[in-house]
């Protein structure tokens, strides 16, 4: 039996069923044909189930984005997102998407009201990078529905989003790294000089220096293993994850002066086991709070404010000082190349986006060495 009729006055009414949908629910489709007789109407159903078992008939699917951005956290965010970006993603569905669209059905959502959802966003008052995150988790929600089946082309293409502000990153210039460089020198908090030192000489993020391990420290070729990181995140407390990209899996080489900051920190540690005794619970981490287990993100972070508060130091994230060391390799002539693979940055071009104004001064410091080379001597 390729599907069901239904006579109704002059007319016949066709029913047939192909397939399921992403929820496992059979796929049904219906049309209504005029026929004088009932093998007529035969054939129709027949034309019916081929037009539907080949796709030329489009089935309208009741799905409504709510229902659409459950099954996509459940069976696909949770699975395969970090859980920083899963954040994000339940940020965007709870605070714009569900709001803005939730009550549309999938199948209905145009274009326009796509567009009308980036502006309702702008017209907020978000920056233009808060706008693109959030039609970005938009796009990545319609194209599961088209993987899915649910509908067959996203809406969110050929969207006009606001044009993003460049923002240069905040960095330590050369005077105030030297000014950091002495305050360190005198600092009795080990963990806190080993952080910043590392951030400022590695490049590493924030994640990535308190997901160190003392066996990712190599001692004998004064270099570290950046593989795992370490955040926090609400409802879970403090978790291990792989780095940002493939990329950030890394050897960075640093200099013997943090090394052996290093050195000490981790005899330091061993003291204060002894002393501490059976209370003290060392864990493998580099970076630890004083009963042994791998330190707060948030702890590393006031730490680092109030340190540069005391010193009368411009005040900064800790990922500055990952800006930092990407200025520093700049101001050294260091090959752009180079500089984005210790960054650990997936692409040259995100590199390029991030520092393009550390790199204009590269290029005119280059332009001078030509003059000076070729042209002034000339």
């Amino acid at each position: 039996m390729i599907g069901y009729k239904r006579k109704r006055g002059d007319s016949w009414r066709l029913e047939v069923t192909v397939g399921t949908d992403a929820y496992g629910k059979p796929k049904r489709y219906s049309k209504t044909v005029h026929c004088k007789s009932e093998a007529a109407a035969d054939k129709e159903l027949a034309k019916f189930y081929s037009e539907c078992a080949s796709g030329k008939v489009k089935r309208q699917n009741p799905t409504k984005v709510h229902e659409l951005c459950d099954v996509y956290v459940d069976e696909y965010a949770k699975r395969y997102l970090k859980t920083s970006t899963l954040q994000g993603v339940r940020s965007s569905i709870r605070t714009w998407i569900k709001p803005v669209l939730g009550e549309k059905k999938v199948s209905k959502v145009t274009r326009l009201d796509v567009q009308r959802f980036v502006n309702v966003i702008a017209d907020d008052g978000k920056s233009p990078k808060t706008v693109q995150n959030h039609y970005m988790v938009l796009r990545q929600i319609m194209n599961y529905a088209v993987d899915m089946g649910i509908i067959d082309v996203s809406p969110c293409h050929n969207i006009k989003l606001p044009k993003k502000c460049r923002h240069e990153a905040i960095y330590f210039d050369i005077n105030d790294v030297g000014r950091l460089l002495d305050a360190l020198d005198i600092a009795d908090d080990l963990t806190l000089k080993s952080a910043i030192l590392v951030l400022l000489f590695g490049g590493l993020r924030k994640g990535e220096v308190l997901g160190l391990d003392w066996p990712d420290v190599d001692f004998d070729n004064d270099q570290i293993h950046v593989h795992r990181t370490r955040m926090f995140a609400s409802g879970r407390g403090v978790y291990e994850d792989t780095p940002k990209t493939a990329s950030s899996v890394r050897y960075v080489a640093l200099p013997k002066e943090v090394m052996a900051t290093l050195r000490d920190l981790q005899l330091e540690q061993k003291k204060l086991r002894l002393q501490m005794g059976a209370s003290y619970e060392p864990s493998d981490a580099v970076l630890r709070g004083i009963f042994g287990a791998p330190l707060h993100p948030s702890v590393l972070q006031k730490k680092f404010t109030r340190f540069l508060k005391d010193n009368d130091l411009p005040h900064m994230g800790l990922h500055g000082l990952r800006h930092t060391h990407a200025s520093m390799l700049a101001h050294m002539n260091t090959d752009k190349v180079q500089i984005s693979e210790r960054l650990g940055h997936s692409e040259l071009s995100t590199t390029l986006n991030i520092y393009t104004h550390l790199f204009e001064k590269t290029d005119g410091q280059i332009a001078q060495n030509l003059s000076a080379v070729y042209l002034s001597a000339k």
